[in-house]
C-alpha cells in the first residue's frame, strides 16, 4: 500500500512540474512541438501573438501573423503563395494586411445566461481566396477546407513549407480528400 501512494506521489509531482514548465514556457514565448500541438483543441487553435501560421488550401500557401491583439479584435499581416514551387521571400509572393473584430448585441436571458447577436463584427481572415474564422481573443477555427500548421517563427523569413529536416510540415485540422 505504501508502495502505491509513492508512485501516485512521484506521478502527481512529475504531472505539476510538467504543468508548471509548460505554463513558463508559455509566458516567455517558447514553444516545441508538443507544446504547439497541446494549445489546439478540437475545433480551434490558439495563435500566440507574433507566431506565424501556415494555411494550406488546395495547392496554395498562406502565411499568417496576428501582431496586435485586443480583447475583442486583432491586427494580423498576411502572406500568400499560389503553389508552393517558392519560398515566402520570392518575387511572387502577395502579402497585405487586415483586421478581424468581433461586434455583438448581448440580450440578458437568465441568471447569467445571454444571448449574443452578431451585429457587424468581421470573423474572416482572408488571405487572397482563403478564408479563416477567427474568433476572439486568438481563436483560428480548424475547417475541412485548409490545412493548418503552426509555427515558433515570428520572421516570415525564417517560414518554410519544408521543416527543418527536409520533410514537409505537419498540416492539422483538414481532411486531405
Amino acid at each position: 500500500m505504501k508502495t502505491i501512494i509513492k508512485v501516485i506521489l512521484v506521478v502527481v509531482c512529475v504531472l505539476i512540474s510538467c504543468v508548471i514548465g509548460f505554463y513558463l514556457g508559455l509566458k516567455q514565448n517558447i514553444y516545441n512541438c508538443e507544446d504547439l500541438y497541446s494549445i489546439a483543441s478540437t475545433e480551434a487553435l490558439a495563435l500566440p501573438n507574433n507566431n506565424i501560421l501556415l494555411v494550406k488550401q488546395g495547392h496554395s500557401y498562406g502565411a499568417l501573423k496576428i501582431y496586435k491583439r485586443g480583447s475583442t479584435s486583432a491586427h494580423y499581416q498576411w502572406w500568400y503563395l499560389l503553389d508552393g514551387s517558392e519560398g515566402f521571400n520570392s518575387k511572387n509572393v502577395m502579402t497585405g494586411t487586415g483586421k478581424v473584430f468581433e461586434k455583438y448585441k448581448r440580450t440578458k436571458i437568465g441568471e447569467k445566461k445571454y444571448h449574443l447577436e452578431d451585429v457587424g463584427g468581421n470573423l474572416v481572415i482572408k488571405i487572397q481566396d482563403i478564408e479563416i474564422n477567427w474568433s476572439a481573443p486568438n481563436w483560428i477555427s480548424y475547417s475541412s477546407h485548409y490545412g493548418l500548421s503552426l509555427t515558433d517563427k515570428t520572421s516570415i523569413n525564417e517560414v518554410s513549407i519544408i521543416n527543418h529536416i527536409g520533410l514537409p510540415v505537419k498540416w492539422t485540422g483538414w481532411r486531405r480528400d
